[in-house]
């Protein structure tokens, strides 16, 4: 579906072409002639992006923006804007940019920029479950709740599977602010669709939190999560289970199960009850030690930690969880990462933490249902393998650089960027502002280049997938998964822009605005694309502002 002309998008914008006197040996110009812009605020007060550091820019501050003063903006004063002087706050100016060509010969093109990509590099979902329980419950939202890059890994996006190579790679593009010279970039790659009758055999080993902290709600949810992993097995399936406080039981070692919803895996799960004390190294070490004795050559071999997150984790618990992630590839034991509990409570350091070295995904069951939704619905992206150490590349046209990224991290050094491992039935989403130093000269046959490499987790093969578009091709291409990429990032910052104003005193009639305005837009999406997830989201943001700014209209 192409995207939809609205009146409600970027009106200076809308029925804009790009237009310039004079020729170049480029070509033609980029054409624009309308449609869907984003509606973000990307950059600017709209962070809330990642990379290397914590704040969601490539700086070595916390301000959450690419430079190193203690603002909210990319230059180098002390106002919220991008010129030198100026004292406006927000968005970006319409100052002077400077040459793109410095000390380069009368002519001469720089060489294009290329960079390395990391969405998450274990896979985290833990923030938006976390984010929605709160809300529920009628709690603010702190910023450090908001990894945009969680986000987008936890909700669908439908990008076609590939037909034959374990992964499929596309990328969808529109202008953002043309003036300016800022347009929003999404890169899908898609594992490959895998049934559930025909994956692979699983060794399954629960390591399961049954310390005191883990009475009432957490110990029922952990009780869920282990019921749904049950009604998701097939016959042969090996399942062991380690229960911890302050010592460990083994539960099982390796139960052959007859299929979903074994009588003997649901009768140890059901004996499960909290009391005592902490100690998750020793549980840790008796469930690896289980994994290990109970290995499946070719199949799917998995650590499951379930806990309320809190558990301290050690250096000999790094060690201990790296040297199985790490090893020669067909031998590895991934870990997933399971939060249970109260989310006015819950901790996600501990699993977060754990599922960087355990090279699998890191989640968070509140509910009953979220437990059937990630261990039933979406048992296999969550627990299986399809793609390892996927790492993208990215090659953009001349003066293009990276204006802001919603991944984890990015670099032009491909040692700095840790590769990904992708589930089947599931997608990386990269979501990224990409901005030119020459706003009035972008031609159409400009391109982004896309170098996707990565072994294929059954067969032990390495493949590369590669794509090349022009920037032209690219805005005349669908952009429905860019759009409902745009509509996650407006819900995350305007969850952390309330929260900064109700911090800063602000008035609520402009937090109020400011909300009609991010649910207006994620609405209309949600309407367009007929998409469940905006529906919810927009739901949820209309429920938190209610709740954080009476006099929302």
């Amino acid at each position: 579906m192409k995207c939809i002309t609205n009146p409600w998008t970027l009106a200076a914008l809308a029925m804009t072409t790009l237009m310039v006197l004079g020729c170049n040996d480029e070509g033609d110009l980029l054409q624009w002639s309308g449609g869907w812009t984003p509606e973000a605020l990307w950059g600017a007060e709209g962070d809330l992006g990642g990379d290397l550091d914590t704040d969601g820019d490539m700086d070595s501050d916390s301000d959450g923006d690419g430079d190193t003063d203690s603002d909210t903006d990319s230059d180098t004063d002390t106002d919220t804007d991008t010129d030198t002087g100026s004292p406006d706050a927000g968005g970006v100016d319409s100052g002077p940019l400077k040459s793109p060509v410095g000390s380069l010969p009368l002519g001469a093109v720089p060489a294009p920029k290329v960079l390395y990509l990391s969405a998450d590099d274990s896979n985290s979902q833990s923030s938006p479950v976390l984010v929605r329980s709160l809300i529920e419950n009628g709690q603010i939202v702190d910023p450090t709740q908001l990894r945009v890059w969680e986000f987008l890994n936890y909700y669908d996006f439908s990008y076609a599977p590939p037909s034959s190579a374990p992964i499929a790679v596309t990328q969808q593009f529109r202008p953002y602010d043309i003036p300016n010279g800022l347009y929003a970039l999404q890169i899908g790659v898609q594992g490959r669709h895998v049934a559930t009758a025909a994956r692979r055999p699983a060794n399954i080993t629960l390591v399961v939190d049954t310390s005191g902290s883990m009475g009432g709600s957490p110990i029922s949810l952990l009780r869920d999560v282990c019921n749904e992993i049950a009604s998701s097995l097939k016959s042969g399936d090996r399942v062991s289970m380690v229960s911890w406080d302050t010592s460990q039981a083994v539960v099982l070692d390796s139960l052959a199960v007859t299929g979903p919803d074994d009588p003997t895996l649901l009768s140890a799960i059901a004996t499960l009850t909290a009391g005592g004390g902490t100690d998750l190294h020793g549980g840790l070490t008796a469930g690896y030690q289980l994994a290990e004795q109970n290995f499946l050559e070719g199949g799917l071999n998995r650590v499951v930690l379930i806990s309320d997150g809190g558990a301290n984790v050690g250096i000999t618990d790094e060690e201990l969880i790296a040297q199985h992630a790490e090893a020669a590839e067909d031998e590895a034991i991934f870990m997933v990462g399971v939060g249970v509990g109260d989310g006015n409570y819950y901790n996600d350091l501990l699993m977060d933490t754990v599922t960087d070295w355990g090279k699998g995904a890191s989640i968070f069951i509140d509910s009953p249902a979220e437990a059937e939704k990630m261990f039933h619905d979406r048992f296999l992206a969550t627990m299986e393998v399809t793609a390892l150490d996927v790492r993208v590349e990215m090659t953009l046209p001349p003066y293009f650089d990276m204006d802001q990224f919603f991944g984890e991290e990015y670099s032009e050094n491909p040692d700095e960027v840790e590769p990904q491992h992708l589930s089947p039935n599931d997608a990386m989403i990269y979501q990224q502002l990409i901005k030119t130093t020459q706003p009035k000269q972008v031609y159409a046959s400009y391109t982004i280049g896309l170098n996707v490499t990565y072994t294929d987790a059954i067969t032990g093969a390495q493949g590369t997938e590669s794509t090349s578009s022009t920037l032209q091709s690219l805005v005349f291409d669908p952009c429905d998964e860019l759009r409902k990429g745009d509509a996650i990032v407006q819900y995350v910052q305007t969850l952390g822009r309330v929260y900064q104003m109700a911090i800063a005193g602000s008035q609520d009639v402009a937090a109020a605005e400011l909300c009609d305005e991010a649910i207006d837009a994620i609405e209309t999406s949600a309407s367009i694309l007929v998409d469940a997830d905006l529906t919810e989201i927009a739901s949820l943001l209309t429920e938190y502002c209610m709740a954080q700014t009476p006099y929302i209209p």
